[in-house]
Order: structure tokens, then sequence, then C-alpha cells
């Protein structure tokens, strides 16, 4: 079974139960559809597309099997 939400969705949720929403990130990015190449990389490489993902996590939510949302109580 899969649960597909959006920001929105999440932001009223979040906002229902007392909080506001300071950021929304991808926590595995577009890899986590192609398992095959990310597992082919060697440890240089891994290096950089980690540093590159914890740069960019934010803006590849869209593009993410999974995402955190960070929130403060209100």
């Amino acid at each position: 079974m899969a649960h597909f939400s959006t920001r929105e969705s999440v932001d009223a949720d979040l906002q229902a139960c007392g909080f506001e929403t300071v950021e929304h990130a991808g926590t595995d990015g577009p890899s986590g559809f192609f398992p095959p190449c990310s597992g082919d990389l060697d440890e240089d490489a891994y290096r950089d597309y980690r540093a590159y993902h914890l740069r960019n996590g934010s803006r590849a939510a869209g593009a993410s099997s999974h995402c955190l949302a960070v929130a403060r109580r209100t």
C-alpha cells in the first residue's frame, strides 16, 4: 500500500496539530528510482552525490520517493 501526499495536505495536517512548516525535503532524491545505478558508485562518487543531495534535498522533494517535513510548534 502506498500513500501519496502533497505539500499542501502535509502543511494542513501539521497546522491542524499546532505546527507550522519550516521546510520540505526529499530524503532519497531521484536515486531511489534507480537503485542499480546508485549501487555502482565508488566511494568518491558516493561522497559527491551525498554532498549534492544534502545541498539540494529540499529542491528534490518532488523527485523523491520519501519526503521529510520539518516543522515547529506554534
